[in-house]
């Protein structure tokens, strides 16, 4: 079996980052780390960049059937990550302000790259595009948000006699 490439959300992500005046103006790195405990991790030892967009490597999802076809469903989570002067609230703010509209940008630049995701029979849904602030206490010194993304893509799971020993 040749199992088919999946879309490569993580290298898009990073490309949009290294294209977007607001990133590149506030030194945002794109980077990729697996699951919030290798997020606060990444934050912590990269101390010499102020911002960051985080691909997390780990995807949640399934497998789904739409219109009588089996779709393998992927939830991709972007965190948009800013440092901060601890003890300044007003900075603080400023951060959480930038990390939104940097959120604004991306959301924007997904919905107009939509039609060449959905290219290949790989379907992103931007119908819905959780959004959640981390907070201030997410780590010390950081502050900012986090949103996910679903792609279906088609999987072929139809039973093949000459895979198995029966």
């Amino acid at each position: 079996m040749n199992p088919k490439k999946l879309f490569d959300f993580t290298q898009y992500i990073h490309d949009l980052a290294s294209r977007n005046k607001l990133a590149r103006e506030n030194n945002f790195h794109p980077c990729s780390a697996s699951g919030m405990g290798g997020v606060t991790d990444m934050l912590s030892e990269m101390r010499q960049w102020p911002a960051f967009i985080v691909t997390d490597d780990l995807v949640t999802g399934g497998t789904i059937q739409k219109g009588g076809a089996w779709f393998q469903r992927r939830t991709f989570t972007v965190h948009i990550v800013a440092r901060y002067r601890q003890g300044y609230e007003d900075d603080r703010k400023q951060k959480s302000q930038l990390c939104r509209e940097l959120l604004r940008q991306l959301q924007s630049r997904l919905l107009r790259d939509e039609a060449m995701l959905n290219n290949n029979l790989a379907y992103v849904d931007l119908s819905r595009m959780p959004v959640a602030d981390v907070g201030q206490f997410f780590l010390e010194g950081c502050t900012g948000l986090y949103f996910q993304v679903n792609f279906d893509e088609p999987v072929n799971i139809s039973y093949n006699a000459e895979e198995w020993d029966d």
